[in-house]
């Protein structure tokens, strides 16, 4: 995962929130991007949350889903 994608995940702690990890898709053109979130939203990003299909996100251990 790049550098800068760390550093906000260790951001978004610092804040006493846990980052989620995001990785996605879209078809046309296709493309795959991975993005952290915090709170369901996507940190940082210039897409509109929709932009991707999310395929996988990895959650702290111990988050509670939808939390």
């Amino acid at each position: 995962m790049p550098r800068h994608r760390r550093a906000a995940g260790r951001r978004i702690h610092a804040r006493g929130c846990w980052p989620t990890w995001c990785i996605g898709v879209r078809t046309s053109p296709f493309a795959a991007h991975a993005w952290v979130e915090a709170d369901g939203q996507p940190v940082g990003e210039t897409y509109p949350p929709d932009h991707y299909r999310k395929l996988i996100s990895i959650s702290p251990a111990g988050a509670k889903p939808g939390a």
